[in-house]
């Protein structure tokens, strides 16, 4: 039983592509990302628990083993084997000493039986229709394809009319030539009718000039039809990919993401470059084939039949070229990742020491994708050498045929010199047309990876309740004088006079009151990334009052920075759940209630342009003075004021910058945007205690809740309210000298802080 081939798109979802390829494989067809929501696939993978669970809800029953490798064979096949001890393939045939699987990672694969045992790692589930199995298509199978051709091609209906009109007429242009050919040889030199030259030669002169303008005027519509086509995709791909969910990119990796992207390019080269051209060609050589056929039969059903070989080729090679294509692609991207990584860790690298082993390991990679390149070029140039082949006889062919057909009076010679030329004709589409079918198999390995863009659903951000309220989000920025910068640091004296930015308009959509006026509640909150993944936290709840400074502390891994991740909506809860001013999250425009929050991490992202311009990210709108006022909150304005070109400085991604810059620039943008919530996750890690302790002064002269999340406890003192978090649940919470005196897990904590310094 031959497996469709079915590529996952990270590398949490190989179970999700090998249950789909053996759903394909007995006739029930769904999408990979269909079975994947089912399977509620999270950055730990898939389960052997979970894929059975999905496979039976699908109408299958199934059976694990656990045998050897050289018992493969004795298993229905197709079955699921466990692989790597880390990942799924299907096992699609066992035949004498070759065994061909099908990598969800990469695609189909043939295998010595050594190979195989190799990677086997002894585990294998077999599955079968029960009575309850239904086949058929199940859910959305619109392709990329098709989606591509209806919104960036179909939709400029008038440009795609002006270019059938041209083609149209250049077919037509493109028929005068067999007939001045067959002319002048039977009735100028046959029958010496000299005065038809000069007229034949005018005919000749008029359709040249009448094929170059229209040509020109038809190269000029599929620019802009391309340009347009071209906006369209990238424009799609921009928008989809930032209106993904977080859990979105929480397995896959961003340099993987960044080859996808990079592969747009290509994609829409191949589309509407090629591909495009070549579909305008089909009906020149359909008209060309047609009058060759009405001239001589035999002529005709001889070129009909290079056509049908050229295709032929093209048809029996396109899986494997299209593998080929999809693993050299890969490679390619691993290699290129390893590149991007090295580059953003190139100071962990030299301070380490570890450059021979970066660059061991990235050679490894480029080993791999040249090999692959290899393999990928030379089964293309087999093809092309195949068609090149074809190409060469069929003119041959065609002229001894011709020749045959004169000899037996059956075409004059003129006839039979007008026909080759309409042959010759519609051979050049023919081939631009094979070519671009071998395009589209590049293009649809490289579709492949941006289906995974294309084909998740975006976010749902907005909300249908009620916000609570219409009141503005007053308390502006104020207050918060000189914080004492070491490092030193000059004073600000002579400085510009500092004005407190207005307070904001109301904010349309979210809860009202001022800044002190929202407050949250958890009710029984639990989150995990999968059914059968281990809970990340559970049974939360808390209260948080306007205004209050609240801390998350806790051990490493204890769930502090997922539960902020569930108040800002990154994450919905699985169980339970949060408010805002009673109004439940789920209620609530997404994106305006991350507007609310303004949020700095230990390792924040700064962005190519000014220190202004990053502090202003969010706040486009606001004044040099603004943007100043909130580097004095954010106790950078010293730092900025001492470098040469103040908050004109360029910066690149940050860097120039120490740790503590970094994460006070991130805080004066989070001050800058007005929140009701500051969302501090250990954002002060790498600040010294002094500038620490003027940057808490600071902070707490401004009216937003804070939330806190800290392991250097001296930060979190002061909290209104502490939090202790320990297994994903909240053991303890109070403030610091209660929870001092009780001796749980926070005095704990703090003694072996102590007992190591800050």
């Amino acid at each position: 039983m031959r497996v469709p081939v079915v590529l996952q798109h990270s590398v949490a979802e190989c179970g999700a592509a090998c249950l789909a390829m053996i759903l394909g494989a007995h006739g029930h067809h769904l999408s990979m990302r269909a079975l994947a929501d089912e399977m509620g696939i999270g950055r730990d993978g898939v389960s052997a628990l979970t894929l059975v669970r999905v496979a039976r809800a699908r109408g299958l029953t199934t059976r694990a083993f656990s045998l050897p490798a050289e018992q493969v064979h004795a298993i229905p096949l197709p079955a699921v084997a466990y692989w790597r001890s880390r990942h799924f393939v299907v096992v699609e045939r066992v035949a004498g000493e070759r065994i061909t699987i099908v990598d969800p990672g990469i695609g189909r694969l043939k295998l010595t039986r050594e190979e195989f045992a190799k990677d086997y790692s002894g585990v294998a589930f077999t599955f079968a229709p029960s009575p309850d199995f239904e086949r058929g298509r199940f859910g959305e199978q619109r392709s990329w394809w098709s989606r591509y051709i209806r919104f960036s091609v179909l939709n400029h209906r008038g440009i795609l009319a002006v270019l059938v009109l041209l083609s149209l007429v250049l077919q037509g242009l493109g028929l005068v030539l067999p007939a001045v050919t067959e002319s002048i040889v039977d009735r100028v030199l046959g029958r010496g009718e000299i005065d038809l030259l000069s007229l034949l030669g005018l005919a000749g002169v008029a359709a040249v000039l009448a094929h170059l303008a229209l040509g020109a005027v038809r190269a000029w519509a599929l620019v802009v039809l391309r340009a347009r086509a071209d906006t369209v995709l990238l424009d799609d791909l921009a928008r989809r990919l930032l209106a993904l969910p977080f859990r979105f990119f929480a397995h896959r990796g961003s340099a993987d993401l960044v080859a996808r992207i990079t592969g747009a390019s290509l994609l829409r080269e191949i589309l509407t470059g090629q591909v495009l051209s070549a579909l305008l060609d089909v009906p020149l050589a359909v008209v060309y084939l047609v009058a060759v056929t009405v001239r001589s039969p035999l002529l005709g059903g001889v070129l009909a039949l290079f056509a049908g070989a050229q295709f032929l080729v093209v048809l029996l090679t396109r899986q494997r070229i299209r593998d080929l294509v999809h693993r050299e692609h890969e490679a390619r991207n691993d290699a290129q990742g390893q590149l991007i990584e090295a580059v953003k860790g190139i100071e962990t690298i030299k301070s380490a020491g570890a450059e021979p082993q970066v660059l061991r390991r990235w050679t490894r990679l480029l080993d791999v994708q040249m090999r692959r390149v290899r393999r990928s070029s030379f089964a293309q140039g087999m093809q092309d050498t195949v068609l090149a082949a074809l190409r060469f006889a069929a003119p041959l062919v065609l002229l001894w045929v011709g020749a045959w057909q004169v000899v037996e009076h059956r075409l004059t010679a003129g006839a039979m010199l007008g026909v080759l030329a309409l042959a010759a004709a519609a051979l050049a589409p023919l081939a631009s047309l094979t070519g671009s079918l071998r395009g589209l198999q590049t293009a649809r390995a490289q579709a492949e990876r941006l289906a995974d863009i294309w084909e998740t659903a975006p976010e749902a951000v907005s909300g249908a309740a009620s916000d609570g309220g219409s009141g503005a989000v007053s308390g502006g920025v104020s207050g918060g004088g000189s914080c004492g910068v070491r490092d030193g640091a000059t004073g600000d004296e002579g400085a510009a006079p500092r004005t407190s930015p207005p307070a904001p308009a109301p904010a349309d959509g979210c809860l009202g009151g001022t800044a002190r006026g929202s407050g949250i509640e958890m009710r029984g909150v639990g989150f995990r990334y999968a059914p059968e993944s281990p809970w990340i936290v559970r049974g939360i709840d808390l209260s948080i009052a306007p205004g209050q400074k609240v801390a998350l502390v806790g051990r490493s891994g204890s769930g502090k920075t997922t539960l902020a991740r569930l108040l800002l909506g990154l994450f919905p809860p699985v169980e339970g759940e949060i408010r805002y001013d009673g109004v439940p999250v789920s209620r609530l425009d997404r994106g305006r209630l991350r507007r609310r929050f303004g949020v700095v991490t230990q390792e924040p992202a700064l962005f190519t342009g000014s220190i202004a311009d990053n502090i202003a990210l969010a706040s486009p709108d606001a004044s040099p003075d603004e943007v100043e006022e909130a580097a004095r909150l954010a106790c950078v304005h010293d730092d900025i004021a001492a470098m040469p070109m103040g908050y004109h400085t360029p910066l690149t991604e940050g860097a120039g910058l120490s740790g503590g810059q970094r994460q006070r620039i991130a805080l004066a943008r989070a001050i800058l945007a007005r929140p009701e919530f500051l969302l501090l996750d250990e954002a002060t890690s790498h600040l010294d205690t002094d500038t620490e302790a003027a940057l808490s002064t600071s902070l707490g002269t401004l009216p937003q809740t804070r939330i806190v999340i800290a392991h250097r406890l001296s930060t979190i003192r002061d909290a209104d309210l502490i939090l202790v978090l320990d297994g994903g649940r909240i053991v303890e919470s109070g403030v610091h000298d209660t929870l001092i005196d009780s001796a749980g897990l926070y005095a704990g904590l703090v003694r072996a802080q102590l007992s190591v310094g800050p």
